[in-house]
């Protein structure tokens, strides 16, 4: 059976990709929220970080920035980050609020926090955005966190409600092997951050 993507899925993709280009990220944790697998092969152990699960403060910046501090991102990413730098990316008929958390010595995205509203029918696009994403590496349903979760190539694609989280914990080492599957237990963490603030 042959499959066809909706031409708003492509575009998502494309969008989101020029968008963390144009962020300038460089270094081992610089690629796009979508297909981003870069990082170091170490992971703090859930807990470790020093991001406790409490919502954001008056710390936490505008937009997408105002689930997260600084401090907090800096926790989970187990080094300094500048503030988050938030942005819209429209994408077909959805825009993602994005913000990211650049490592102060690199300027590569330490973490990442997408959340897009998917409207009512919440459920069968973001479906059809796992189909889709399922042709990619390091694809795994994840249980336990949102209304349904999955990783996929560096990232934890979360949907709660109508609303669709793109979550992203990097490490400041550009010269190490990429985090990956590594990387889940501090996404989960940052989930459990953003999911009461929705």
């Amino acid at each position: 059976m042959t499959r066809q993507h909706r031409p708003w899925t492509v575009l998502a993709a494309v969008a989101i990709a020029a968008s963390a280009g144009a962020c300038g990220g460089g270094g081992g944790d610089g690629g796009s929220p979508a297909s981003d697998s870069a990082g170091s092969a170490t992971s703090a152990a859930p807990g470790a970080s020093g991001a406790a699960p409490s919502g954001a403060s008056a710390d936490a910046g505008p937009g997408a920035c105002g689930y997260v501090t600084t401090a907090q991102a800096s926790g989970l990413a187990a080094s300094p980050v500048m503030p988050g730098v938030t942005k819209s990316v429209p994408f077909g008929p959805f825009t993602m609020e994005l913000c990211e958390y650049n490592f102060e010595a690199t300027s590569s995205a330490g973490v990442r926090v997408g959340v897009t509203d998917f409207g009512t029918d919440s459920a069968s696009f973001f479906d059809e955005v796992r189909q889709a994403d399922q042709e990619e590496g390091e694809y795994q349903e994840v249980a336990g966190v949102g209304d349904e979760a999955y990783y996929v190539a560096g990232n934890l694609e979360v949907r709660k409600g109508d609303k669709v989280l793109t979550l992203f914990v990097g490490r400041n080492d550009p010269t190490g092997p990429p985090r990956l599957a590594a990387a889940l237990p501090d996404e989960k963490q940052l989930a459990a951050l953003v999911l009461p603030q929705l």
